[in-house]
């Protein structure tokens, strides 16, 4: 039974869901791999300070105009500072774990976390699957000439041959990992589960998340919504963000609505909705690959390893970009127009992410050709 180590850190959600979606994966296969899903920052490091304010403040409270320019830096800064130890605790971790193959799942550390692993066990491959579309920052993502490289782009295989890690070494996937449910054909009367729900079988849905940690972006949104003349019903995800549930089940609305916290049952909501609001993240991804059509936003406070993901949408023409949210009336009115729903889901049809297989497969060859499968 070959070890397979998982790192991940809790800032944000797609670090955590990429993990998960992988292990689901494998274990589907009954694979002779025994998984584990490792917190770097909690259970090696011994901290989430880093991880609580980026989710609390960062993320729900939308501080993003300041996580590039200061942060990300004063981050960086630290991670330099800490080196000496960071280097220590993790080769202390190596040893008394001794892995077969490590997989980084987050970026930032993955020159300490690959420089300490060869450290004591020289010959385990390490491997960094890249989140973003590309890496916007020194090393972000890539750090060690020893790693290997799993992507979706073009242009992160150019940025990755660009810092010096050899073509052998890179490989790219059709997409960005997305749990195997999502590919589980679902089996219900799109009708009558809106009915279930208390929610209006024939009236057009959107689906509002912004990721596991809610934003109040949403609570916007749903403010200019209930002002509006559209006739359409939403279905909220808060994630993690109970605050954010419980004022908008509390609202008095004029549009039908459905308020869903943290929940495992994503691709049942996405398919029985018409189109996707959120930001430019994972989710989207799932939502592209569920056919939904997008609303998405770019402006300052768009992450800027989230600024790629909005040219791609813009590109393939898989839904609509708009300045600002306050904007989103004209957007869904625009959006939900027969021949334009059709248009925009169609090119979704077209997407084929198969990526979170592709990934497995990769990982298969490498070990083989370590000598390890």
């Amino acid at each position: 039974m070959k070890k397979i180590y998982l790192m991940i850190t809790d800032a944000g959600g797609g670090h955590t869901s990429s993990a998960r979606a992988l292990q689901a994966a494998i274990e589907k296969q009954q694979l002779p791999w025994k998984i584990y899903v490792v917190n770097f920052y909690q259970e090696i490091i011994g901290t989430d300070i880093e991880e609580n304010f980026y989710n609390n403040l960062i993320l729900k409270q939308d501080w993003t105009r300041i996580y590039w320019p200061i942060i990300v830096p004063l981050f960086r800064l630290k991670i330099l500072l800490s080196r000496f130890t960071w280097l220590a605790r993790l080769k202390n971790y190596w040893h008394e774990n001794k892995p077969d193959l490590v997989i980084s799942l987050m970026p930032f550390v993955n020159g300490y976390m690959c420089e300490s692993l060869h450290s004591i066990w020289p010959n385990v491959p390490f491997i960094t699957v890249v989140g973003d579309f590309v890496s916007n920052f020194p090393g972000y993502w890539f750090e060690n000439d020893k790693q290997f490289i799993i992507c979706h782009t073009e242009e992160a295989i150019q940025k990755s041959l660009k810092v010096g890690i050899r073509k052998e070494r890179i490989f790219c996937t059709s997409g960005r990992i997305i749990n195997p449910r999502f590919y589980e054909s679902i089996n219900c009367n799109r009708r009558v589960e809106r009915q279930k729900l208390g929610l209006d079988p024939d009236l057009i849905t959107g689906l509002v998340s912004f990721g596991s940690r809610g934003s109040m972006a949403i609570m916007e949104i749903y403010k200019r919504l209930q002002q509006s003349s559209l006739d359409i019903q939403l279905i909220f995800i808060c994630g993690k963000n109970e605050q954010l549930a419980n004022s908008l089940r509390h609202s008095q609305s004029r549009l039908p609505k459905l308020v869903e916290t943290f929940t495992s049952e994503i691709p049942y909501y996405m398919y029985i909705s018409d189109f996707f609001i959120g930001k430019p993240g994972l989710s989207t991804r799932e939502a592209i690959h569920m056919k939904l059509p997008i609303i998405t936003e770019h402006n300052s406070s768009t992450m800027l390893q989230e600024l790629d993901n909005v040219k791609w949408i813009e590109k393939n023409k898989l839904g609509i970009v708009v300045r600002s949210f306050q904007f989103i009336e004209q957007a869904i009115t625009e959006l939900i127009e027969p021949k334009n729903l059709d248009y925009y889901r169609s090119n979704n049809t077209a997407m084929n992410n198969q990526s979170v297989f592709e990934v497995i497969d990769i990982v298969k060859t490498i070990l083989s050709e370590n000598g390890n499968y």
